[in-house]
This record gives structure tokens, sequence and C-alpha cells, in this order.
């Protein structure tokens, strides 16, 4: 119909202004850095999660490093990796057992009210890991 907008059929929830806020950030961000945030804030704000974690892994010939990039809490959001250097909380994902299976078992992990799941790119390959905490996922 001329003059109707596409909007018309989105229902009211999907015009969230909390929702709306995230998109614009995560698609005005041109640093991976400030992705990366807009993606864990639109996340908590999608999901009404606790607190989202991202983290990034790099197999070396030693194993598996991970370490954490984002953590957005309702009242907070850190940035805990800028792109430029080596981040001080990296460490081997043996001591985090929630994503070395996550990274073994190439599916989902849920413990309680935590859940891990792994990123991967469009060949399947693991680079990271995203961990919600609040209501588990089916």
């Amino acid at each position: 119909e001329a003059g109707k907008s596409g909007l018309g059929a989105v229902s009211e929830p999907m015009l969230n202004p909390r929702l709306l806020n995230s998109v614009k950030r995560m698609t005005s961000g041109r640093e991976r850095s400030m992705l990366e945030v807009a993606l864990a804030e639109a996340l908590l704000a999608l999901l009404g999660a606790t607190s989202i974690c991202l983290y990034k892994m790099q197999q070396t010939g030693d194993g598996v490093l991970v370490w954490l990039v984002v953590e957005a809490t309702e009242n907070d959001t850190q940035l805990y990796d800028n792109g430029l250097a080596m981040p001080e909380n990296i460490a081997g994902i043996d001591h985090f057992p929630m994503l070395a299976n996550c990274l073994n078992d190439g599916c989902n992990q849920i413990d309680g009210d935590k859940t891990v799941l792994p990123i991967t790119t469009v060949d399947q390959r693991c680079y990271g890991f995203i961990e919600i905490v609040g209501k588990p996922m089916n």
C-alpha cells in the first residue's frame, strides 16, 4: 500500500528503545573492540541476562589460550582487550572448564544459570565464546 512504511508490520516489542540503541551502536562501530562491546550489550538487553562475557581464543603450539574480551552487566560494561597489546588475563583453556568442554564437544554447555556457546567462522572453526549468565537457554 502506498504511504505505508515497513514498520507497520513490526510488533511493538521489536521497537524496544534499548534494542534499537544496541543495533545503532553495533552498526556505527568501526573498531572491532567497539563492535564487541555493542554485541555484548545487545545480547544482554535481548536475553535479559545478568551478564554477558565474550572470550577470544588462540591456538598455539603449546595449546589453546583464552582471554576475556568484554563483560557486560546491567550496571557496567568492561572492555579488557583493546586489540593493541596482549591481554593481561590470558590463560590456558584448562582454566575455563566450560569453555574447554564447549571447544572439545563443539556444542553449547549449560551449568545451572550459565550457558557457554562457541563463536565460529563460516567454516565452523571456533575462535571464541559467549558466556551468558541468567536464565538457562534451551
